[in-house]
């Protein structure tokens, strides 16, 4: 399994040593939930009506969003704008690249950017 990114205000690569891949089958449609979390750092995306290969948006403008954590909740961010590209969505296995501008709510100019993102997570329902 991997999962990794980089953000701009670190400018390192985090290779995250948890994963977590969540399908369901909600009323509304399918949700893919992929959260990461190393030490203090949490990554998540949550993808609302995915369940095959293709392109999708994150941010406002939509269901599927992306959020970054760097110490537990003190310094949290949500997904203004980005994409996710699943290239694999198979029974056993879910792989993608994705990147998102995320703000911390309630302000305007505190964002970070998450980057060259990747996972490849073996699944399990």
């Amino acid at each position: 399994m991997a999962f990794c990114y980089k953000t701009a205000k670190k400018m390192t690569t985090k290779k995250y040593h948890h994963l977590c891949l969540q399908p369901s089958k909600e009323r509304h449609g399918p949700i893919t939930s992929v959260i990461g979390w190393n030490g203090d750092e949490y990554l998540s995306l949550i993808l609302v009506d995915v369940d095959t290969v293709g392109n999708y948006n994150v941010g406002i403008a939509t269901q599927s969003t992306g959020s970054y954590s760097d110490d537990s909740q003190e310094s949290f961010y949500v997904s203004r704008q980005g994409w996710v590209n699943i290239s694999e969505y198979t029974d056993t296995r879910v792989k993608g690249t994705f990147e998102f501008i995320a703000i911390k709510p309630g302000t305007a100019a505190d964002t970070v950017l998450v980057d060259n993102g990747l996972f490849d997570i073996s699944r399990s329902e």
